[in-house]
């Protein structure tokens, strides 16, 4: 079995990547967001006998001797794309492609397995990530807080306009959005602009992104930027004014979002890890309900990764 890496310049004509045009995580387009700050698209790539077994998207940042890579970046997941039914193959390809990066000039790897794709890849040390998950498959869920509950019924009797974001007209405001969120946490703003312009840009035309917005005349309150995969929604980024804190919008649009969602076949409501010290987050999303999932993260640093 054969192992190669294609960037995006190469895979226009290549078969590979059709086979992951139903996975965002798997996506060319996905994976090419984040070219916004500094990273680079590439697929590794399984192959036995000139046919493709599968694919696993992943993104560079930096060049050698410092370059790393990363499936998926900042809070995203890896996804294995397959195109065989054959298990022992399957295996085989997953091995041979961690293998592969192993041995690749990278300084730093990271493998966020949520999924479960891999099983103790050799070379790579793993650590435990947990997150709070919902289950929302029940057409009757409902959030196990009764308080929650309450707050939520009462905010849907408010003035607030929640929909779909519009990047034409709702960019400026979600920018500031951000900075008073980041402020507020006493943070500097991790992202800029330029990968939200292209995130927006994505999301007009895939399902799988889902950008809420939450206004009360015309003044901004919430946004919410939710990636759905196999069957899971993530809750990646959230912005808010708190001095709006009082109508609920963030309680609202997750819920709303969740009643929709499930109506539509999504499992799982994943409302994704909390900072260390954040107990105030982690109390909040367990009004929601569910269960912590802990997942694996696999890494790997070369002698100079070590070092920086």
């Amino acid at each position: 079995m054969k192992v190669r890496r294609y960037s995006c310049d190469e895979v226009d004509e290549n078969e590979a990547f059709s086979i992951c045009s139903g996975s965002l995580f798997g996506s060319i387009e996905f994976a090419s967001v984040w070219e916004a700050i500094g990273g680079k698209a590439v697929f590794w790539v399984a192959e036995e006998d000139n046919e493709i077994v599968g694919v696993m998207p992943s993104v560079e940042f930096r060049s050698h001797p410092f370059k790393r890579l990363q499936a998926m970046p900042d809070g995203c997941y890896c996804r294995f794309v397959c195109k065989t039914a054959d298990k022992k193959l399957i295996s085989e390809a997953k091995e041979k492609i961690l293998v592969a990066i192993g041995n690749s000039s990278y300084a730093k790897c990271f493998i966020y397995d949520y999924f479960n794709e891999f099983e103790n890849p050799a070379n790579f040390q793993e650590h435990k990530i947990s997150t709070q998950v919902i289950d929302i498959s029940s057409p009757d869920w409902e959030p196990a807080d009764a308080k929650l509950f309450t707050q939520i019924k009462k905010a849907e009797s408010s003035a607030l306009n929640i929909r779909e974001f519009n990047g034409a007209t709702d960019f400026d405001g979600f920018l500031k959005l951000v900075d008073k969120t980041e402020h507020r946490h006493g943070q500097k703003v991790r992202y800029p602009p330029e990968i939200f312009a292209a995130l927006e840009l994505l999301h007009r035309n895939n399902k799988n992104i889902i950008w809420r917005w939450a206004e009360i005349e015309g003044t901004p309150v919430a946004s919410h930027i939710r990636l759905i995969e196999n069957k899971s929604c993530l809750n990646w980024q959230s912005y808010s004014d708190k001095s709006y804190t009082h109508l609920k919008a963030n309680q609202l649009m997750t819920y709303k979002l969740a009643k929709s969602l499930s109506l539509e076949g999504v499992k799982y409501m994943n409302l994704g890890g909390s900072p260390e010290g954040a107990e105030s987050l982690e109390k909040y999303k367990k009004r929601w309900g569910g269960e912590v999932k802990t997942y694996s993260c696999y890494s790997y640093k070369s002698l100079l990764g070590k070092l920086f």
